[in-house]
């Protein structure tokens, strides 16, 4: 395979040798090859959609990034949430203290744990709700067991996330918005909060509440984990 490669490659740059003129098929195999490569690399943009989701963070090498759910995660009776869920009014420490791009993914499998260990009925909270988000690639068909196993092209990995997460998607809001509502989902809720999976308290050993950004103006204030927001799940490529 590499000494096909390289006698191919010269044919590319030597149309005239006599290996290549006996070996058409050559420079074919060269251009196929360069034109899968292409296509493997790719290009996308902040509000492309992609994989079930809206693009809205790319790192430097425009290969890997977040994307956003085209809608707020729901369950049949609520499109809202607490943080965590106690069967009481006493409040618990997760330890899910990251706040950085990359921070939701890390919070969100702690505060489940944390959540299962204290209440393990609780089903209707932030970080569970985005954490089961699973879509085809139109971004909104469920494929949660629902469907067949293995589902081809079904996207899970979703998270709740991290706050200064939240604040990246909300400067990149209108792309957001608008993407979502082309590919029949909803724009984020104007002027609303929205939960982020970064936890308030530091080293404390109860913490009762957790940090929310404001989906018109990136504000993150800290609220008791009681209140009920809606989520937006996100996802990493």
């Amino acid at each position: 395979m590499k000494m096909k490669l390289i006698a191919a490659t010269l044919c590319t740059l030597l149309t005239t040798h006599a290996y290549c003129a006996s070996n058409p098929a050559s420079t074919t195999y060269v251009d196929n090859a360069i034109n899968n490569y292409k296509n493997s690399v790719l290009n996308l943009k902040i509000g492309d959609f992609y994989q079930g989701g809206v693009v809205f963070y790319l790192d430097s090498t425009n290969q890997h990034g977040l994307t956003a759910a085209i809608t707020d995660q729901t369950n049949l009776a609520t499109s809202t949430f607490k943080w965590t869920e106690t069967g009481s009014d006493v409040a618990f420490r997760t330890g899910a203290a990251a706040t950085g791009v990359g921070g939701g993914a890390l919070n969100t499998p702690i505060i489940v744990a944390v959540q299962a260990g204290v209440n393990p009925e609780a089903v209707n909270y932030a970080a569970r709700r985005a954490l089961i988000w699973e879509v085809l690639e139109d971004g909104l068909t469920q494929c949660d067991g629902e469907l067949a196993d293995p589902v081809p092209n079904c996207y899970g990995g979703w998270y709740l996330p991290a706050a200064s997460e939240l604040q990246v998607m909300i400067q990149n809001i209108e792309q957001v918005n608008a993407t979502s509502i082309s590919h029949g989902g909803s724009a984020l809720v104007e002027n609303q909060f929205y939960w982020s999976s970064s936890e308030r308290g530091g080293a404390a050993s109860v913490s009762t509440t957790a940090w929310a950004v404001n989906s018109s103006t990136g504000l993150a204030r800290g609220f008791t984990k009681s209140v009920l927001y809606p989520v937006r799940a996100i996802r990493s490529f």
